[in-house]
């Protein structure tokens, strides 16, 4: 059934008497709306939606503002029951207070599980918080099972655009991430994928640690053809270089179709940075870097790198092409050492390159199986040989 706020004294009073299933709608034409203290409490699987975001005159569209400074504006609750909860069309900025987040669920160690968080088409911004922050208090149980975030815009906060922790499965497509100066998205213990998101100057404070993307102890982060710009943060007033995403300590790490670039070049800025124990592979496919070393696979032993031809390009007159940094141990990186820095564009030529063959003075000895490629290399002023795994030995391969 749906509800609308018209119907009753307050718009907490829509809330309160929905049950699982409505539909609580918010026009345009009363607001902007300001939650009580603490933010609207959604207690309930229903969803929450209004006229839109809006243009940017904040006229057009459903407006919401929040209470108080460090107040979010809605707060899921689960502590009556599991809940699936979804906010569909308006938008979230600041009033006369400042707020917390626009939409946030914090779960405590004794509260049930939220089965399903879905954010369509909200936009939000300069707000002091995180901007949309969903937190569980653990992955096995009082976690979020499922988020899904798109189509939103997520712009001019004061901390990071998206904050997950905890959420068993997350989906973030098509968003606009702008100039949250810690982060665009920080994700820790979480599973997900970010589809064709747009980052642009996020994660630029002197505070900012993690870059414009950082995912930490994490069973899986794919970014699927991201656009990540401006995120370099300002050596001048105590920022450190940073990247454009980190990601660390994760089971697997996919990154394919991505766009790296800064206004200007940077040296001490990273495209992609890959650090730590990764159980399972760290895949880096056909990504396109400007102005910015393409990437670091800093990995820890026993993990194993995956890497297509990359497009790098330093700009502003840099003679030196762009380069990756790969792990130093061949027996634990399917061969990969020997590369300090492995070239993968040439400024004077056509900027493409080919297939990287692992190499280094001595064949691996583990996790070895028949159709892998290895260069050998013993002595660094003759020739190597190209070795391919065939019957379970290593094969030198000759060119007639």
């Amino acid at each position: 059934m749906q509800l609308s706020v018209v119907d009753y004294a307050k718009p907490e009073d829509a809330i309160g008497a929905a049950l699982d299933g409505d539909r609580v709608y918010f026009p345009a034409y009363l607001g902007p709306y300001v939650p009580p203290p603490g933010g609207y409490k959604i207690t309930k699987s229903i969803e929450i939606f209004g006229d839109g975001a809006g243009a940017s005159d904040n006229v057009t569209g459903t407006l919401f503002q929040p209470n108080a400074d460090n107040s979010d504006v809605f707060v899921v609750d689960p502590s009556a029951a599991a809940v699936m909860v979804r906010f569909r069309g308006f938008t979230v900025t600041t009033g006369g207070a400042a707020g917390g987040s626009a939409i946030a669920c914090r779960i405590s160690g004794t509260q049930n599980n939220v089965r399903a968080l879905v954010v369509e088409r909200v936009s939000a911004f300069n707000l002091a918080g995180d901007l949309i922050h969903f937190e569980g208090a653990a992955l096995d149980n009082s976690t979020v099972e499922r988020a899904v975030i798109s189509d939103c815009s997520l712009s001019f906060g004061l901390s990071l655009g998206v904050f997950l922790k905890n959420v068993r499965s997350y989906r973030l497509t098509r968003c606009a991430i702008i100039a949250n100066p810690m982060g665009g998205v920080y994700a820790e213990l979480s599973c997900g994928v970010l589809y064709i998101p747009d980052f642009d100057g996020n994660g630029k404070s002197r505070y900012a640690t993690q870059g414009t993307v950082r995912s930490t102890n994490s069973k899986l982060i794919s970014l699927d053809a991201p656009h990540v710009e401006d995120f370099q943060n300002d050596p001048q007033h105590g920022g450190a270089g940073s990247e454009g995403a980190f990601l660390e300590n994760s089971s697997a790490a996919v990154v394919l179709g991505g766009l790296f670039t800064q206004h200007n070049p940077h040296r001490d800025s990273t495209g992609v940075r890959v650090s730590g124990p990764s159980a399972g592979p760290v895949a880096l496919l056909g990504n396109r870097f400007e102005r910015v070393y393409p990437a670091i696979l800093d990995l820890g032993s026993g993990e194993s790198c995956m890497l297509s031809s990359q497009f790098s390009d330093l700009g502003g007159g840099d003679p030196a092409p762009g380069t990756i940094s790969f792990p130093s141990d061949p027996n634990s990186n399917l061969g990969m050492a020997g590369h300090a820095a492995v070239v993968v564009s040439d400024p004077n030529q056509d900027k493409r390159c080919g297939l990287v063959i692992p190499s280094g003075n001595s064949l691996p000895a583990v996790g070895l199986s028949d159709g892998m490629l290895f260069y050998l290399k013993t002595n660094p002023t003759t020739p190597g040989a190209l070795k391919a795994r065939v019957g379970g030995a290593w094969k030198t391969v000759q060119f007639l």
